[in-house]
């Protein structure tokens, strides 16, 4: 360990060297260039970073995460923005909407998720300002329909989260969309000032099936209902908030 990484504060180590990451920084160095030119991290090392454990690292232990500290994940972030910075951004985007969504999900998702996270799948929240998803439930299943818009991560992950009204309804309802789902298309737009290779892409929904336990409500004021000690959660961490930038969402609903 290096020798800053020994400065701690009163709350405890303040920085160190990366863990889960360390085996794939020399595949970031080697593709950052290419990164930036095509603006897309290679699949090569997509697949690298999804054999590691930092993709676990926001979940809990009783859904088979690790359940590390935001400090343990900076230092992770911190070393792959060294290397490639897109790349970093996309990570810590799964990282913290993991966090939103499993405390919207709730219990009755736990083995899901559970699932998910052994699997070191990834998350991504494509909720831009121009997002247009419609939502019919019917029977035992929500159908989406529509765009969503800057998707960072979109095109390097396994599940979305979708933030849409139904019809007759004052509060949004939240969905988790499976990106493998056949009637899922990504199309790796880029349009944002962001960092080159951060993939903020449009997901259309062409009428997709999602479990109705997958759906749930998507209140504006998230932090006062997770707060509130009668919510059931996956795990008090869950209560926490972690703000995730989603001015943009909120504009749309």
């Amino acid at each position: 360990m290096s020798e800053v990484s020994n400065l701690f504060s009163k709350h405890g180590r303040v920085q160190g060297d990366a863990k889960y990451l360390a085996p794939v920084l020399g595949s970031m160095t080697a593709q950052a260039a290419e990164a930036d030119r095509s603006r897309s991290v290679a699949p090569e090392l997509v697949a690298e970073i999804k054999k590691t454990d930092l993709m676990r690292m926001s979940a809990t232990p009783n859904i088979s995460g690790l359940g590390e500290s935001i400090v343990a994940m900076a230092d992770e972030l911190r070393a792959a923005a060294a290397h490639c910075t897109s790349t970093a951004w996309c990570l810590w985007n799964h990282l913290c909407v993991f966090h939103h969504f499993a405390g919207l999900l709730g219990p009755g998702n736990a083995d899901m998720l559970a699932d998910a996270v052994s699997k070191r799948e990834w998350f991504c929240f494509p909720a831009g300002a121009s997002s247009q998803v419609a939502g019919v439930t019917s029977g035992g299943s929500t159908v989406l329909e529509g765009v969503a818009a800057f998707g960072s991560g979109g095109r390097y992950a396994d599940w979305a989260g979708v933030v849409f009204k139904a019809e007759g309804e004052d509060i949004p309802r939240f969905a988790l969309a499976d990106l493998h789902h056949p009637r899922v298309r990504i199309d790796p737009t880029w349009d944002a000032m962001s960092l080159r290779a951060s993939a903020t892409d449009h997901i259309y929904y062409d009428g997709i099936d999602v479990p109705s336990e997958r759906v749930v409500p998507w209140p504006p004021m998230y932090r006062v209902a997770f707060r509130d000690p009668d919510r059931p959660m996956i795990h008090h961490r869950y209560r926490e908030d972690w703000e995730i930038g989603r001015a943009s969402c909120r504009e749309r609903v």
